[in-house]
């Protein structure tokens, strides 16, 4: 075998948009406006948060609820994220911790159960494509006021003008494992682009949403935009919000690759473990091609989840010993995609897995195909390549040579990008 891959240079993706929002100077006063024309004065205001990482979440969290309580309401925190975490209340509760949201940094109650209320359906078209009830969160439902607080970002597989956002949590996160398997049914049988307009008439007319806070992240994962909208605007604005979002998004500057190495994939990362946008899988916002994913490993953070695993080609066994597979197959069944958590060809070494994937592609050890290796689908500011054309000298540093080690594994995409830097 082979005893090393090819040179790699260090590619700085400049193309990233970096405008942030800061935060503790710019969410307060927002706020402020927003809730000054509220009455919130002793209602129980439930704010619902959901399973993705969002990197200023709790930031922008802290605000909200210093707010709610300055007018007088009683903010209370609900996991609305449908099976994630295992559909339990602990696993639920756990992936908020990791987040940072707890009771002790929060300073408020946070309510995690997964059996929801059901309420019956009136539209007849839902009634058609099979859908009979509502399911919301019972203590949500209960609540004087609920405040949806997500970010808007393009799907991993719906398609459309609303996408993944305040939308989607009102139905999938706040029905809670059942709701989000009978909505994904619903949307199975009739499409999400024509059934949630609908879906959300009903949720409207029948759970007290108050507001939703809708955030846009830049291409290193901060806050580039917050909007506070009211029920009636979700429709409405979305479209316009997933569109800024787009321009924002990180992606591969790059138009294709033989092989793509993702060092980590989890539902921390993604939805769907490694972004469907960024590697290529769903090309209505990106055009990156790529032959072969290699996934190595599974990110802090994911409970376990290895949705996304079957989306690649070559796993290694690392990422494998990491999976819970009854947490990965509640998430599967309810999102309906068995594919997601099928467990591809495992190695147990990098050195092994790279000469599958010379096998794979058609290549020898002496002409190497086309790599790009990442950290992981939201994390794009730097790239690993051993083709670096059309790139700018000063976003390039290298080329270095890295060897596999006595056990056949080479070191974690951080450390690489460490020693390019400590090579300066």
């Amino acid at each position: 075998m082979k005893k090393s891959l090819p040179s790699l240079f260090l590619l700085k993706n400049s193309a990233l948009k970096t405008h942030s929002l800061d935060i503790d100077c710019e969410v307060p006063p927002l706020m402020q406006k927003v809730f000054s024309t509220v009455e919130l004065q002793g209602k129980r205001i439930c704010l619902c948060v959901g399973s993705r990482h969002i990197k200023q979440q709790a930031q922008v969290l802290s605000h909200l609820i210093h707010s709610i309580r300055a007018f007088g309401g009683k903010p209370f925190i609900v996991p609305a994220m449908g099976s994630h975490g295992g559909a339990s209340s602990k696993g639920q509760r756990d992936i908020l911790s990791s987040y940072g949201i707890t009771e002790e940094t929060m300073k408020v109650p946070i309510i995690s159960e997964v059996e929801p209320e059901t309420m019956p359906i009136q539209n007849e078209i839902l009634i058609k494509h099979g859908l009979s009830s509502l399911y919301v969160d019972r203590h949500a439902l209960q609540a004087d006021g609920i405040i949806l607080i997500n970010r808007i970002k393009p799907h991993t597989s719906f398609p459309g003008p609303i996408q993944s956002g305040l939308c989607k949590m009102c139905c999938i996160g706040l029905g809670k494992a059942k709701g989000a398997s009978a909505y994904h049914r619903l949307f199975d049988s009739y499409g999400f682009t024509h059934a949630i307009p609908l879906l959300l008439e009903e949720i409207i007319a029948n759970v007290p949403i108050l507001a939703g806070v809708a955030m846009i992240e830049n291409g290193e994962n901060n806050v580039a935009d917050i909007a506070v909208l009211k029920p009636s605007q979700f429709l409405v604005e979305e479209p316009r919000l997933l569109l800024k979002a787009i321009e924002f998004m990180p992606s591969i500057p790059l138009s294709a690759s033989d092989v793509l190495i993702v060092d980590e994939i989890g539902k921390g990362v993604s939805g769907s473990g490694m972004d469907t946008n960024i590697i290529g899988l769903k090309r209505d916002v990106f055009t990156f091609k790529t032959r072969i994913v290699y996934a190595r490993s599974m990110a802090d953070g994911s409970g376990g989840n290895a949705v996304g695993m079957g989306l690649a080609d070559v796993i290694h066994k690392k990422l494998l010993e990491k999976v819970d597979f009854p947490v990965s197959y509640v998430n599967a069944e309810t999102s309906l995609s068995p594919n997601s958590v099928k467990i591809p060809i495992t190695y147990a070494s990098d050195e092994e897995a790279w000469a599958a994937i010379l096998r794979l592609t058609g290549f020898t050890d002496t002409e190497y195909p086309k790599i790009i290796w990442i950290r992981n689908t939201s994390e794009l500011q730097y790239i690993l390549t051993n083709s670096p054309e059309m790139i700018p000298d000063e976003d390039l540093d290298g080329p270095l040579e890295f060897t596999f080690d006595e056990d056949g594994n080479l070191p974690d995409f951080s450390v690489l990008v460490g020693y390019f830097q400590g090579a300066k």
